[in-house]
């Protein structure tokens, strides 16, 4: 009798054993899987982040060169000031228009025109191409300048 006890004894000892074996076995496998899906998620994720990061210091770069550019533009544009303010220092408009009124008015209309022809150039979102011809237009008829 005491033999049939440590029989159920050592059979029950080595199925607990064996159940919880198959046990921690399918535990890990799902473990497993989850861990391959985090991983799966986190190197997309890695992925995501570089070409964020790439295109940070892209624009980066793009704005410096784009600050370079403006900062050229203001010293040339401070500089033409200075020639202007001179320019301005020397005439005097008060006597220009006493003495000879017709012509200051002649020089002060062709000036504002070449302003405005400028301004006009700068501003247009579709600029004309200078070496092309100029009696092709766009398709859409934006680069008319007929709209009266």
């Amino acid at each position: 009798m005491a033999r049939l006890y440590l029989i159920i004894i050592i059979l029950s000892i080595l199925g607990g054993s064996g159940y919880s074996a198959y046990t921690y076995f399918l535990w890990s496998q799902e473990t497993i899987g989850t861990l391959r899906e985090n991983n799966v998620k986190l190197k997309s994720a890695a992925e995501t982040l570089q070409n964020t990061v790439d295109t940070i210091k892209k624009d980066a770069e793009q704005q410096a060169q784009l600050n370079k550019d403006l900062t050229k533009r203001l010293q040339q544009s401070q500089e033409h000031l200075d020639k202007l303010r001179g320019v301005f220092a020397k005439i005097d408009l008060t006597m220009e228009a006493l003495t000879n009124a017709q012509g200051l008015e002649e020089r002060v209309d062709r000036a504002v025109e070449k302003l405005i022809g400028r301004i006009a150039r700068e501003t247009d979102p579709n600029p004309v191409d200078d070496t092309a011809d100029s009696s092709v237009q766009s398709s859409d008829g934006a680069g008319s300048s007929n709209n009266d």
